[in-house]
This record gives C-alpha cells, sequence and structure tokens, in this order.
C-alpha cells in the first residue's frame, strides 16, 4: 500500500492539472473554427463541465493535502492552478470537508457540505435545480464559505493562511479582471463567459448528484434518501460517469472515507468490489434516479 507521494505521483498530479487547462484552453482557441456557433457553444458547455469536475477532483485531492508531499507547496501549488480558476481556495474548503469526515450521517444539516444536496420531495428538487440555473445554489456556496473562512485548518496549527477572507477575494480580482481583459482585447471573451456561466448553474447539479452518488443511502429496492444517510459509496461507472462525475481521483470514496489521509492510488490498491450498494454503486446517474423514486 502506498503510504505517501511518490516523486513521480507529485509530478503526474500536476502534469494532469496543467494538461487539463491546455486542453480546454486548445478547444477555445481553435475547435470554433470546425463547428457552427450553437455546435461550438453546446461543446464548449460540455468541456467545461469536464475540466470543472476533473479541477474539482483535484481540488478535493489537494484538500487533504494529497497534491504534493510538502504541505506549503500542495497549497500554494492548488490554489494557483486549481482554487483561481474554481474561486474557492483549498484553505477556505478545509475547515467545512474536514468536518463532513467527521460527522456519522451524511446528508444532514449537521454535515455542511451536503446542505444544498438534501432533498425529500420532488418539488424541492425541482426548486433545487432551478436555483441551481440562476446560479443562487453556487453564489450561496460561495459566500457562505467565505463567511466562514475566518479559521482554516493549517499545514502549521496556529497559522492563518494568506488564502482566506480578503485577501483570497483580492487574489482573485488581480487573476481575474486582467485575464478577461486580455481575452476581450483579443476576442475571447466569450470563453471566459460560457466557462463561469456553466460553473455557477450546471456545475452545482452535477455535483450534488455526485454526492448522492458517494452518500445517499440505499433503503429498498431502486429507492435511495437523500437525506439521513449512512454511508460511503464507491462507484463502479462508465464513460459518463468518469468525465462528469467520479474519476478514479475521487471514485473510490467508500475507501476514501475509512482511509482520508490516503492518495487516491493507495485507495485503488485497496479498493474491493462488494455487492451491498451502500458500499459500492453502479455510477452516480444510477443512485440519482433511485433518490428519485424515493421522493414524496
Amino acid at each position: 500500500m502506498l503510504l505517501s507521494l511518490t516523486k513521480k505521483d507529485q509530478f503526474l498530479n500536476i502534469f494532469y492539472i496543467v494538461l487539463t487547462h491546455i486542453t480546454l484552453a486548445l478547444w477555445f482557441v481553435f475547435g470554433y473554427k470546425f463547428f457552427n456557433f450553437s455546435t461550438s457553444v453546446l461543446f464548449s458547455v460540455i468541456l467545461c463541465s469536464i475540466h470543472q469536475h476533473f479541477l474539482s477532483e483535484w481540488l478535493h485531492e489537494a484538500t487533504h493535502w494529497n497534491l504534493l508531499k510538502n504541505k506549503f507547496y500542495n497549497d500554494i501549488i492548488a490554489n494557483f492552478l486549481i482554487g483561481i480558476p474554481f474561486g474557492i481556495s483549498v484553505n477556505i474548503q478545509r475547515p467545512n470537508h474536514f468536518a463532513h469526515h467527521k460527522v456519522d450521517i451524511f446528508l444532514n444539516h449537521e454535515d455542511i457540505e451536503s446542505s444544498n444536496y438534501i432533498i425529500k420531495k420532488k418539488q424541492q428538487l425541482l426548486e433545487n435545480i432551478l436555483f441551481s440555473l440562476i446560479g443562487l445554489t453556487a453564489l450561496n456556496y460561495f459566500f457562505k464559505n467565505m463567511k466562514g473562512s475566518g479559521k482554516s485548518i493549517q499545514f502549521k496549527p496556529g497559522k492563518k493562511s494568506f488564502f482566506l477572507g480578503k485577501n483570497w477575494l483580492k487574489i482573485l480580482l488581480i487573476f481575474h479582471v486582467p485575464f478577461f481583459l486580455f481575452l476581450l482585447i483579443n476576442n475571447y471573451a466569450y470563453s471566459y463567459i460560457i466557462y463561469y456561466i456553466t460553473l455557477i448553474t450546471i456545475y452545482p447539479l452535477f455535483a450534488m448528484m455526485r454526492y448522492w452518488g458517494q452518500h445517499a443511502e440505499v433503503t429498498g429496492k431502486g429507492i435511495a434518501n437523500a437525506w439521513d444517510a449512512n454511508c460511503s459509496r464507491t462507484n463502479y461507472g462508465g464513460i459518463l460517469e468518469f468525465l462528469f462525475f467520479n474519476s478514479p481521483i475521487m471514485k473510490f470514496h467508500n475507501e476514501h472515507h475509512k482511509y482520508p489521509n490516503l492518495p487516491f492510488r493507495s485507495l485503488k490498491k485497496i479498493a474491493k468490489k462488494s455487492n451491498d450498494l451502500n458500499k459500492n454503486g453502479k455510477g452516480c446517474i444510477n443512485i440519482a434516479i433511485m433518490v428519485w423514486n424515493g421522493l414524496a
């Protein structure tokens, strides 16, 4: 079992993140030359969603200090390669995420991370979808985390991070304003607009389905509850699962909650398939259908 990151692991982690950025950038530079406007926008939304999914998984890995072995550089590199484009620093995310690992019941208000994903009725789900599509869910998540970012769990206890609160807002402005102006001057502002509209509208819906896939509790045949759930699930799905919900970086979620300090390559080595749907599932889409079946 790998108990820590090797030099090769660390190199590959950074390489994959940079490759993810480059791939999306190349699409925005060249993709629009081969398709009409409506088709290119559709492909852009799909590719942005895939990009955001992978960034969120790398952000999760960095939150557990599993991007780089050195905790100081783990946070700095993660914040600049992932946090700035994603909008949330690992230091802001870490307290709520570590609290998530301490609760026994998920999709419960004691589990702060799941507050937007607790659904009991179909009408409530439809309202949640609407709130996501108009950006309210993403904005609520951002400002809620910013409000609670006065404290953070650091690599050195008692030392306050620079990547919190007003400092983090300044970093975002220092990067995003010049970057948008650069794109505007060079006629690529559409790429920025499409990316961040996708991030604040569609990404929260995929994040909700991923959270259900990881924690919604199967309570009967074809039925799962998206509230007061007591499970952590590893999902074995197909290509859609890989692209939009769980790549191997976050796929092994049952093992991750047992050994939260282990990097994902170690979790892959110890993962065992079982017939227990609350330990292993067949993908987040499948679990989302079960959640829908269980709603009043």
